[in-house]
């Protein structure tokens, strides 16, 4: 997943999640990506569909925001009920801006240089999907 997402990450508007240099990143259910529409200017969903038309499972994911799970707004589970904002900044950016594609869960190089390429042809064409998006 490192060898795809450090190739991926090379493309205008992509980035991968950072870790501290303490921490090593795991994978555990997808790999999660960051897709800045305004860097790689043009739309996500363009993208994503594009994508899918070069075989890249990709899709575009949303994560759970735990501060909207009911718990936290129900006062018979707390003695003094948090104080949660309705907005977390930082988890809408994350849903804005996530896209997940499949584990590789051992070596797939030629998959991994399958994707590379399909995320670079898509690149090239960028600002012509952008004018059909």
């Amino acid at each position: 997943m490192q060898k795809l997402n450090d190739r991926l990450a090379g493309l205008p508007g992509i980035s991968a999640q950072h870790c501290r240099p303490d921490a090593k990143r795991v994978y555990w259910a997808a790999n999660l990506l960051f897709l800045d529409e305004a860097k790689a200017g043009c739309p996500k969903d363009a993208l994503i569909k594009a994508l899918r038309a070069e075989g890249v499972r990709i899709s575009s994911s949303t994560y759970p925001e735990q501060h909207r799970f009911k718990i936290y707004s129900e006062t018979k589970w707390w003695s003094h009920k948090p104080q949660i904002p309705d907005v977390l900044p930082g988890c809408a950016e994350v849903n804005r801006k996530s896209v997940t594609m499949p584990l590789f869960h051992q070596e797939a190089s030629e998959l991994v240089d399958q994707y590379v390429i399909a995320f670079e042809k898509v690149w090239a064409k960028r600002s012509q999907l952008a004018k059909l998006g």
